[in-house]
């Protein structure tokens, strides 16, 4: 639903990115349950990218290098994210 509306609006490449709020409008779905959509369809296999740069949004990748840019920072902020957890778990082993 999402990859097909992308590919019709012609999404393809980082600098033709679609806000989530045109997207919101565009399917009448809430934020959150597009969010969920996308998140389905990434599962499923569809390459939908995102950036949260000024002027964000969601595109299909255009080139292998682009796909590749967009795993890394997902990676990145994944790693961020195991990192900020640690002392959390830390906090829990050690019986709170």
């Amino acid at each position: 639903m999402i990859a097909d509306l992308l590919k019709n609006l012609n999404a393809i490449g980082r600098e033709n990115s679609v806000s989530r709020k045109t997207l919101t409008g565009l399917t009448g779905l809430s934020d959150r349950r597009l969010r969920e959509t996308i998140e389905s369809e990434r599962r499923a296999g569809e390459l939908i990218c995102s950036h949260m740069d000024p002027g964000g949004g969601y595109y299909l990748p255009e080139t292998s290098l682009e796909l590749r840019a967009y795993v890394n920072e997902q990676r990145s902020r994944i790693q961020s994210q195991i990192l900020a957890l640690a002392p959390l778990e830390r906090a829990l082993n050690g019986g709170m």
